[in-house]
């Protein structure tokens, strides 16, 4: 039989992310497949242009300014899953923390001008997801004026898995990643296993892995501090990572959390929240929630719970002990 594969990489340009997208089929030839990937991309940058917080003019920042609003299908799609998972997290999912971000100094995008400069506004009142409201008969969103939304921590992952529905109306066998974010189907046709081998960052150690996953039909997410990282003035390390209840990065012992969901969307929430929450109530929180976890903890140590053990290639599990 034989396989046709098309694969594409664009770094750092959407979302200021590596965006690749890989493909396997043995029906589609390789002018679809390439359209496909066009498609792939173009829905990346669509999203990006529609709903980053650093864009002017855009869906979000319509939103951001008013207190009654009307919004697209997408993005009463994307408010309805903030509201799942802001109850599920039980609020440390809360994307109303985008004044405590421009406050501790995310006011433009990662690595811009004037990315680690606090903004000077005046703390006023804190709001919370459960202060906006979402009429789903007719998809208005109302919510305080000065109340703010980042899409942030959901964003990575709600549109790779978009980007994965449509893929799969056509394929068996692909990967979909958005730095650290991913998506696999079916199989490596390359390596003719069942199953993609995905490495998880070794934060300690350069050019090596932490672990390697087999997955298939899976999404991945990692989450951490050690890449979006700044010192303010003060010398204090900041982070893109919120407590919402304190309005301040986190200061937790954890580096990275890795989590695995049939869904890219819950993982990529999943693995910031338990970043947030910290390894002893992040323990607790993957237990009850069913979460594959893997922590790197900032003490050089990793941490795997039961969950996550059989993903895991047998042998880099001798050195496992949660």
């Amino acid at each position: 039989m034989t396989w046709n594969k098309r694969e594409r990489e664009v770094r750092g340009e959407i979302m200021r992310t590596d965006v690749f997208v890989q493909l396997f089929s043995e029906t589609r030839d390789a002018v679809s497949m390439e359209k496909d990937l066009d498609r792939a991309f173009g829905m990346f940058r669509d999203f990006e242009f529609r709903f980053s917080r650093f864009r002017e003019g855009n869906e979000l920042a319509a939103l951001n300014r008013a207190s009654v609003c009307t919004v697209s299908d997408e993005l009463y799609e994307i408010l309805s899953l903030c509201r799942k998972y802001h109850g599920e997290t039980e609020g440390v999912f809360d994307p109303t923390i985008l004044p405590a971000l421009e406050r501790e100094g995310y006011r433009s995008s990662f690595g811009t001008e004037g990315f680690g400069i606090p903004s000077e506004e005046r703390v006023g009142r804190q709001y919370a997801f459960s202060d906006i409201r979402i009429d789903d008969a007719t998809r208005s969103v109302s919510k305080p004026i000065d109340c703010r939304i980042d899409l942030g921590g959901i964003g990575k992952g709600y549109i790779v898995g978009r980007v994965a529905r449509m893929l799969a109306e056509h394929y068996r066998d692909f990967v979909v990643d958005a730095g650290g974010d991913m998506y696999v189907a079916g199989r490596n046709r390359d390596a003719h296993v069942p199953y993609f081998v995905i490495g998880i960052e070794n934060v300690f150690q350069e050019d090596s892995n932490a672990g390697l996953l087999l997955l298939s039909d899976q999404a991945v997410a990692t989450s951490g501090v050690n890449r979006r990282r700044w010192r303010d003035a003060d010398g204090q390390e900041k982070s893109h990572l919120i407590r919402a209840e304190k309005g301040a990065s986190v200061s937790g012992d954890i580096l990275t959390a890795t989590v695995l969901d049939p869904y890219a969307v819950r993982a990529d929430v999943m693995a910031k929240t338990l970043c947030i929450l910290g390894s002893e109530k992040g323990r607790c929180f993957a237990r009850q929630h069913r979460l594959p976890a893997l922590f790197l903890l900032k003490d050089g140590t990793m941490e795997v719970n039961e969950l996550m053990k059989p993903y895991l290639w047998k042998d880099d599990t001798s050195f496992l002990e949660s």
